[in-house]
């Protein structure tokens, strides 16, 4: 399929300003508004022209960041029955500037027909403005991802893709870690699922290649959410440093029967023991 976005309208009239004038359909274009604006020129007449695009559309469609290219404007001229132009702007557009307006100010008389009629048309030609991708190998399978987004969240993969580099081979990695891992870089971030050893295993990765947001998102998920035991959640808490999550277990625990409980069933590291037997000291006995 052709990314490039094309489109001409037919001959267009309005007797009223403003006026939502045309509709582009599978083009992108929501409508286009026409605007009689005031000139400050004697003899000539200011139009704007509006064209708004469906962005959320396009963008589902065409997985772009965005769009560049040319909009133009063609005049009829009555006496000499031909259309003038075409008068171009050359636009470029992100994310949700999905609205755009440009004035064109010189002496339309010959656009009017008759009964008062404005004729004029329109056309576009977009070209998409795509991500820039780079590809992780792992265990002989790709991970695509947006480039930007590693070189922001990561010093390791900064370093690595400081030029046109567009696969990066990740040799000691799981595929299925590594896509838990990554999915947490999605618009709408996906948590690990799985049990503690899966929360872990994502943990070492970001680790090993320098991603620690990831650390502090998981810190904040386990916070608000109980989906793993509270033993789980201490050795989490120990290996990777996640102080809040650390305090906040340790605070949850409320007699000595709960801490004695809770060594048993653990393999808790000498410091972990440590700090459970100075919280123990703090209830009466």
């Amino acid at each position: 399929m052709d990314d490039t976005l094309d489109y001409e309208s037919i001959a267009l009239k309005t007797n009223q300003f403003p006026k939502d004038v045309d509709r582009g359909d599978e083009s992108g274009l929501e409508y286009l508004r026409i605007e009689k604006e005031q000139s400050s020129t004697a003899g000539l007449q200011k139009m704007k022209f509006v064209w708004n695009f469906d962005w959320e559309e396009l963008r589902n469609q065409y997985r772009v960041l965005g769009w560049r290219g040319t909009l133009m404007i063609y005049l009829w001229n009555k006496d000499r029955y031909i259309w003038t132009g075409p008068h171009e702007f050359d636009v470029q557009f992100f994310g949700t500037e999905f609205t755009i307006q440009k004035e064109l100010e010189r002496n339309m008389d010959q656009c009017y027909s008759t009964d008062g009629g404005f004729w004029f048309k329109h056309s576009f030609e977009l070209e998409p403005i795509f991500q820039k991708r780079v590809a992780l190998i792992v265990e002989g399978r790709e991970i695509k991802i947006n480039k930007k987004i590693l070189i922001k969240n990561s010093t390791y993969f900064a370093e690595l893709l400081n030029n046109e580099k567009t696969e990066i081979p990740i040799p000691t990695a799981n595929y299925n870690d590594m896509k838990q891992l990554l999915g947490m870089f999605h618009t709408e971030p996906h948590v690990p699922r799985g049990s503690a050893s899966c929360f872990s295993n994502v943990l070492q990765l970001a680790e090993e290649y320098k991603l620690p947001s990831v650390r502090m998102f998981l810190e904040f998920h386990l916070l608000i959410n109980n989906d793993m035991s509270l033993n789980e959640k201490i050795e989490i808490a120990d290996k990777y440093k996640m102080d809040q999550l650390f305090k906040q277990c340790i605070d949850s625990l409320t007699s000595i029967e709960d801490v004695k409980q809770l060594v048993e069933n653990s393999n808790f590291t000498e410091g972990v023991k440590s700090k459970l037997f100075d919280r123990m000291m703090l209830f009466p006995k």
